[in-house]
């Protein structure tokens, strides 16, 4: 878990730094530093966010004793804090130059320098450890748009010992590997989808034994409290699709609920708030097994569930207050022998028979072969169904920037990514992205990452 330990310091405020145990190598340290006003009078302190070469760093590994701190910026010399009685600030900062320090144990000696006699914190001892990831939640930027995030969690084991990590790209290009919590090893987290334009209200999802979701609440790429755990009331469960979190900052988890016998069962929402027992909504009950079930938001911060079956694609929506149910209807169905293999949405370019909008990309298999439509929200086709050459078992369809269609297959040992006529091999156990620059990548886990997105056309 993450260390907290606490300092009085002058004027009766308590500083605490924190710092996961475990680091991974090749991100930079990062420290998480608090300033609570402990007193019963409002008090100015350095306003550390302009001022961080306030803090002082001395790592000491391999036997060395270095010294880090940020270049003074004589420009924010007096800029404050005026802290009300309880008031707290909190400060991430990233270590200078520590992206470099090897694997291994190290030590961090933190002082604060925002008097004439520098202020002791506690020393913190921690564990650089090189990536060694078991599974993860590569979906990060191809989210739907609206709730697009270059975000990644996944699952760092070394021996019997797992952590939960975030994958976080910063503006300027480089990465942070956040140790949020420990994990079991055989977990797959689920990172849930928000809308860019909220206070950054996320949540880690995650599945152990047949029957209870752990739950870790975010706030953009800090943690807030523990996990939770929660027994769902069925004797097995499945989570069946992508999290999201609604405006009001709510989670809602899509889970299967297999039949005692068959092949059938109930498809169910399972929601969540930070107090309190999880409340259910039944979406369907079916005789098949969703094949994917995608999650968006509208425009309002309402969560809205694509559910593809063979045989065809429902839509369902939540409006206004939590208590109101889900109202479903069909999306799409097929008008011959077609099934329903995947689907994506995306921003529709405007075209002469509509406007642009976000859109549904659906992929289909028939006699004839593969094809892919774009389909409107309300189900209405946008376009004339586009056929491609059949590769094998598709396991993914993604818009690329120009609006084409995208198709991951699968046939044995082989990924074979297919835009139009063009084929491209690729590695196995990936996911197609969007990256930042809107190019279209590669995603893998791999141990010199730990997250490897790579250019497809530079894919051999």
């Amino acid at each position: 878990m993450t260390a907290l330990l606490l300092c009085q310091i002058s004027w009766s405020q308590e500083a605490t730094v924190r710092m996961a145990p475990v680091q991974i190598t090749g991100a930079p340290l990062v420290a998480d530093l608090e300033v609570e006003n402990t007193t019963d009078a409002p008090v100015d302190f350095p306003d550390l966010a302009t001022r961080p070469d306030l803090i002082r760093f001395e790592l000491r590994y391999e036997g060395k004793r270095e010294r880090r701190y940020n270049t003074p910026d004589p420009a924010a010399a007096g800029a404050v804090w005026t802290l009300q009685p309880g008031d707290q600030r909190e400060l991430r900062l990233e270590i200078p130059a520590s992206a470099g320090i090897p694997a291994g144990p190290i030590r961090i000696h933190t002082s604060l320098h925002h008097t004439q006699t520098p202020t002791l914190l506690p020393a913190l001892s921690l564990s650089r450890q090189r990536a060694s990831p078991a599974a993860g939640d590569l979906r990060g930027a191809s989210a739907d748009a609206g709730t697009r995030h270059q975000d990644v969690v996944w699952v760092h084991q070394d021996g019997d010992e797992a952590h939960l990590v975030l994958h976080h790209p910063t503006p300027d290009h480089q990465h942070l590997e956040l140790v949020l919590s420990p994990i079991e090893a055989t977990a797959q987290p689920w990172l849930s989808r928000s809308r860019i334009d909220t206070l950054g209200e996320r949540s880690v999802v995650w599945q152990t034994g047949p029957q209870r979701l752990h739950v870790l609440r975010l706030r953009a790429q800090r943690v807030r409290g523990t996990p939770r755990a929660y027994d769902l009331p069925w004797p097995t469960m499945e989570i069946a699709g992508s999290p999201v979190t609604d405006r009001e900052g709510r989670l809602h988890v899509p889970v299967w609920i297999p039949a005692p016998a068959g092949s059938g069962g109930e498809l169910r929402l399972a929601s969540f708030t930070e107090a309190g027992a999880p409340s259910f909504q039944r979406m369907s009950r079916r005789a098949e097994r969703p094949t994917q079930v995608l999650t968006t938001i509208d425009a309002s911060g309402s969560p809205m569930f694509l559910v593809l079956w063979q045989s065809g694609v429902d839509l369902y929506a939540q409006r206004g207050a939590a208590h109101l149910p889900l109202t479903g209807r069909p999306l799409w169905r097929p008008t011959d022998d077609s099934r329903a293999l995947r689907l994506a949405l995306g921003d529709l370019p405007a075209r002469a028979s509509s406007p642009g909008a976000l859109a549904v990309l659906l992929a289909t298999r028939s006699e004839v072969g593969i094809a892919t439509q774009w389909l409107s929200v309300q189900g209405a086709v946008l376009d004339a169904p586009q056929a491609h050459i059949d590769l094998g078992t598709v396991i993914q369809v993604l818009p690329t920037p120009r609006a084409e269609a995208a198709l991951i297959f699968e046939d044995g040992d082989e990924t074979t990514l297919l835009i139009g006529d063009q084929k491209t091999r690729l590695t196995s156990g990936g996911r197609l992205v969007v990256g930042q620059d809107g190019a279209l990548q590669w995603r893998t886990l791999t141990h010199n990452g730990p997250v490897n997105d790579r250019p497809v056309t530079h894919i051999d």
